[in-house]
Formats: C-alpha cells, sequence, structure tokens
C-alpha cells in the first residue's frame, strides 16, 4: 500500500520504487493522485475509523487522537489500526478486480 502522511507545511507521499518526496504545499501530479486515490477509499470507512485515520495523517499523537475522538488510547488504537486495515482490504479488492496481482502473488 502506498502510505501518506499528511502534515501541516508539506504532504509525504511514499511510493513504490521511490524515496519519500517532500513537497511544500504544493505536490507534484502523481501526488495529488495518490491522495485522491486514498481519499476516495477512506470516504467508504466508518466516521469513527475515517476521522482516526485523518487525525494520525495530519501528524496527531495517539493520544491527541484519543483526545480529539473523546476515548481512551486503547479504543483510539483499535479504531485507527482497524481503518488501516480495512484500508489493506479494500486496496486488495480493487486492485484485483481491476486485473492486478493480490499480495500473495495469485492472479
Amino acid at each position: 500500500m502506498n502510505w501518506r502522511r499528511l502534515a501541516r507545511h508539506r504532504v509525504e507521499v511514499l511510493m513504490p520504487g521511490r524515496d519519500l518526496q517532500r513537497c511544500a504545499l504544493d505536490p507534484s501530479p502523481e501526488e495529488r493522485a495518490a491522495l485522491a486515490q486514498w481519499c476516495d477509499r477512506a470516504e467508504r470507512l466508518p466516521p469513527v475509523e475515517r476521522a482516526a485515520l485523518r487525525l494520525h495523517l495530519e501528524g496527531y499523537s495517539i493520544d491527541e487522537i484519543a483526545r480529539r475522538l473523546e476515548t481512551s488510547r486503547a479504543t483510539a488504537w483499535k479504531r485507527l489500526h482497524a481503518g488501516q486495515e480495512r484500508l489493506k482490504r479494500t486496496e486488495g479488492r480493487h486492485a484485483t478486480a481491476m486485473g492486478g496481482q493480490r499480495r500473495d502473488g495469485r492472479a
């Protein structure tokens, strides 16, 4: 999966076969496309998991995420982890539906 981290003053995108790119507020077209794809998949997540992921990508710590979600650290971590796992599953489904290969190499 392409992991993205949105920070207040830069956008970082880790893409396969490339190093981490850092851009000041004006991401490249590739980065915009990757972020748009991530946002599209994130829209399908439950609201709490989506909020936890968004806060994590904005650079908030697990304590700050828990405070913002008005829950315990353990519950915030569970929501974040569940959101990440659900994104991985939807990415795998999308890749196979579009004719790509699964993670284990099978078609």
